[in-house]
Order: structure tokens, then sequence, then C-alpha cells
């Protein structure tokens, strides 16, 4: 009987991964809520150096203003992990669901299970902060609605993405 034949180790597959973003941005802004029309949110997605790269728009039926941003804040934090980001920054203009994701107010009743699931997804991050107003952002928030306005829904990211570049400066830090 032989000595069993040796084979030389298969090689290891490399796989391509997208490289993970240390820091993301996100730039929310709620709109709608009434009895008529259904919350909608704008999200803007930008690395760390303010350059963006993603532009959402949800809509959500029956849903209350603060619910909505809730659930906004929760997709962000989701689409975020899916860019393998480590550092999560959100800017909302919604005070109260900026507060209750920040864990710096009690959540009520009714949004008890979305303030669990962003708690609960925040783990995943070495750092979360979510910021409310536009204090950073408020110069560039209208100016962003007022010229996508007349281009039309289909045209708004364009515009957002075009202009964003050289005022992204102003509010990354």
């Amino acid at each position: 009987m032989g000595a069993p034949a040796l084979r030389a180790p298969a090689e290891m597959k490399k796989f391509h991964r997208k490289p993970a973003l240390r820091t993301v941005r996100v730039l929310i802004r709620m709109s709608g809520g009434s009895a008529f029309l259904p919350a909608r949110a704008h999200m803007v997605i930008t690395s760390g150096s303010g350059a963006p790269f993603a532009e959402v728009a949800l809509n959500w039926e029956n849903a209350t203003d603060d619910e909505a941003a809730l659930r906004a804040v929760l997709e962000a934090l989701k689409i975020a992990r899916r860019y393998r980001a480590q550092r999560v920054v959100v800017y909302i203009d919604n005070e109260v669901a900026a507060s209750i994701a920040a864990r710096e107010e009690k959540a009520p009743p009714a949004l008890v299970g979305l303030a669990l699931q962003i708690r609960a997804l925040a783990h995943t991050y070495k750092a979360l902060e979510v910021r409310y107003g536009m204090s950073l952002v408020a110069p560039t928030l209208p100016a962003f609605s007022e010229r996508a306005a007349p281009c039309g829904d289909e045209n708004y990211a364009c515009d957002l993405m075009s202009n964003m570049g050289d005022e992204a400066q102003e509010w990354t830090s």
C-alpha cells in the first residue's frame, strides 16, 4: 500500500464586497402627514465627507407625523446597515422623533415598538447620533425643495445631487 496522495489546498475564493463606509450621514425631511395626504420622508444619504450617494423617498398611509418620522429613522438605519456603516449621524426635522430616537424622551405607548426597533438596530453601530433640527442643515433644506419643485419628482434626485456638492460642506461636521 502506498502513501495517500497529497493535494494542494484549494485556493480561497475572494469575495468582492463594497468597501465599508466609516461614517454615513442621513438627512431626513418629513412632509405631509395630514388626514388627506400620506406622510412622506425624503432621505439623502451621504458619506462622512458629505458626498451624496443615495436618495430615498418613502410614503406611509394612515401614520401620524411622529410615527412616520420614527419609521424614517428606522429605514435610514437599515439603509446605512446595507452600506456597512460603522458610525451613523441622522438629521431629522421632527423634534419628537429625534428626542425619542436619541433616548432623551420616553416614547408614548403607540410608538414603543418603533423605539425599541431603533434601539436594537442602534447596537449594531459603533456610534449612532440622532440630531433634531436643521441647525447645521437649515440653509440647505428649503433650497433643495425649492430647486427640485419646478422640475417634478423624477428630476428631484438629479437636482438635489448636483446642488448638494458645494453646500454639503456647511453641514458635515
